[in-house]
């Protein structure tokens, strides 16, 4: 793991924020977490997605069949919750939850959410593996399944790909023509979630409706976003409390250092993303009572190992949970607010 260190100038307390929510936590009301993005979202559809923000956004609405773990980017499941591997590394079978229900919308007769199944795996990847003008991903994440580069050549939209195989409603086999190294990776990437047939007919590019911790009411016309909890999501944590814990994300776009730094001293946002180090010792300069309170008011957090490009994320104490890394992955199902205790001690984590 990164070293996590709560970044004090001088000789001022260290405080550590690299433990992860494990006791219970009793969340009264309605929360909310207020962020700015530095760039307005290109898209939300999947195979379209290759810029950072864009990402950033829609993984919190879709999932995929596995994730990145946020804090050392090692694969977990998702919407399957495990998978088999045969030796030569060429047939992947993942075995499906049956407990995954996509959002909410009225792109469904009823407009309630339907069960995912493993149709919907095989839907999503086939367009994945189509010449769609929107498709950027396909040759980084599955033109290595048999028949997939034929597929795609062909440009057919009825023909199957004979390497994605249904084994039943809640399995799916997926066939190498060569063992590919980080597969696994290269599925946990937002351009290999999953969405219905029902949002794509009815949305087109413009869909939004996943299986993800949080969902849109509609498809973002302003700079300005609203990720909302979804009640129905299938995460717990390990106290088999219900993910996500924030109820509303409100996520703005700035690209100004300077005016997110005065948005977050004003209180107007909870987190100043990506801030590069030539920044902070000023931050830190101007604020000094803020972080010598005990508690301190706003914490700083170094996510980045390479000495010449430091980043750093500033946010309030009261945020938990929040992680980045070099992937600029982000995971806002377990970031729960909760006000800091006071420590007396020293704390720094390697």
């Amino acid at each position: 793991m990164k070293n996590i260190i709560y970044l004090i100038v001088f000789s001022f307390l260290l405080f550590s924020c690299s433990t992860q929510k494990d006791d219970d936590i009793e969340i009264q009301g309605e929360t909310n977490l207020k962020l700015n993005i530095a760039s307005k979202i290109k898209t939300l559809y999947p195979p379209a997605i290759n810029d950072v923000y864009s990402m950033q956004i829609a993984s919190q609405i879709f999932e995929g069949l596995v994730k990145y773990n946020v804090i050392d980017l090692t694969i977990e499941p998702a919407i399957a919750h495990t998978w088999e591997i045969n030796e030569d590394f060429t047939e992947y079978t993942f075995f499906l939850r049956k407990d995954v229900f996509f959002h909410d919308n009225a792109c469904f007769p009823d407009g309630k959410g339907r069960k995912l199944i493993a149709n919907d795996i095989k839907y999503a990847f086939t367009n994945l593996c189509s010449q769609k003008y929107t498709n950027n991903n396909f040759k980084s994440i599955l033109q290595n399944i048999v028949g997939a580069e034929d597929y795609y050549n062909a440009n057919n939209d009825t023909s199957n790909i004979e390497g994605i195989e249904i084994v039943n409603d809640f399995t799916i086999k997926l066939k190498l023509k060569k063992p590919v190294p980080f597969f696994l990776n290269a599925l946990a990437l937002p351009a290999a979630s999953i969405y219905p047939k029902e949002a794509f007919d009815k949305y087109k590019e413009q869909n939004y409706v996943g299986t993800g911790a949080f969902y849109l009411t509609e498809y973002p016309k302003t700079d300005k976003i609203v990720l909302i909890k979804y009640n129905d999501y299938y995460f717990s944590d390990d106290n088999n409390e219900k993910l996500p814990y924030i109820d509303t994300v409100f996520i703005g776009v700035e690209n100004s250092i300077q005016k997110e730094i005065a948005a977050f001293t004003k209180g107007n946002i909870d987190i100043i993303l990506n801030i590069p180090g030539a920044y902070i010792s000023e931050f830190m300069d101007k604020h000094i009572k803020d972080f010598e309170a005990n508690p301190p008011k706003y914490v700083v957090i170094n996510y980045t190992e390479d000495e010449n490009s430091e980043m750093y994320n500033i946010m309030k104490s009261n945020i938990h949970n929040f992680y980045t890394n070099n992937m600029n992955y982000i995971d806002l199902s377990k970031v729960y607010i909760e006000e800091p205790v006071a420590k007396n001690d020293s704390v720094l984590v390697e």
